[in-house]
């Protein structure tokens, strides 16, 4: 394959990647505490030695070092519910799964499960110690979370969410707004800040997605096209050799 043809597969590569995180995005417009996702390309030159030669210039390659949230908050929706809370600002709630793994998700729609954790879409609501929140079964109906992270059942205090924060580059997304965070850390109690009352929606916007998902298709079939004039110039060439040597 000759270095034109493989610098246009890598270009159409990167695109049809960037299609799916688009298409990605749409389909979670809706989802609670969703962060929209960015591919991260860089384009890479690999020097030839021969520049005079044109067929050993410089050779511009796309990278692809995956993709990252973008992390501005998403709207404040009021629901009115005591349970439902938002972080404001940057973080993530800890939640403990089945297998007592320890995750995170922005999701912050809270119940109380029939043994009386406090739990989400994506398991136990937990401290900052990474343990989950139990309340006493006699005062479930007295629950509530204050803007500080502090859970009280009635007048007693039972603990208070855990808010973690870490790097965007060990972020491992395991599904229903959950994922895990390669060096994460709670942080310190004064620093938590939530929103009681309502969820945080998805930062998505339908316009800028929709317009990039059309920009990005119409790179593809550009890049598509190019390919298709090379095989066909190739062909030519090929078929003219083939001749000649009659």
């Amino acid at each position: 394959m000759d270095i034109g043809s493989v610098v246009l597969l890598g270009n159409e590569m990167a695109l049809r990647r960037r299609v799916d995180v688009i298409a990605n995005n749409i389909a979670n417009l809706n989802t609670t505490g969703f962060k929209r996702e960015q591919t991260m390309f860089a384009t890479a030159i690999r020097a030839m030695d021969n520049a005079t030669d044109p067929s050993h210039r410089p050779v511009f390659q796309v990278l692809d070092h995956g993709v990252a949230p973008d992390m501005r908050d998403g709207p404040f929706q009021q629901t009115g519910n005591p349970l439902d809370i938002a972080i404001v600002g940057q973080g993530y709630f800890g939640v403990v799964s089945a297998d007592g793994m320890l995750g995170h998700t922005r999701a912050g729609a809270i119940r109380i499960s029939d043994d009386y954790f406090l739990e989400t879409i994506g398991g136990r609501l937990a401290d900052a110690d990474g343990r989950p929140i139990q309340v006493p079964p006699e005062a479930t109906a007295r629950v509530a979370i204050l803007p500080d992270g502090t859970v009280m059942a009635g007048t007693e205090q039972v603990g208070r969410v855990g808010v973690w924060t870490g790097s965007v580059r060990t972020i491992d997304p395991r599904g229903n707004t959950v994922m895990t965070i390669g060096d994460a850390v709670a942080l310190p109690p004064n620093s938590v800040r939530l929103a009681v009352g309502g969820l945080e929606g998805s930062n998505v916007s339908a316009v800028v997605e929709s317009t990039a998902l059309i920009e990005a298709q119409r790179a593809y079939q550009s890049s598509q096209r190019m390919s298709d004039g090379i095989g066909d110039l190739q062909r030519r060439m090929i078929e003219r050799l083939g001749r000649s040597q009659f």
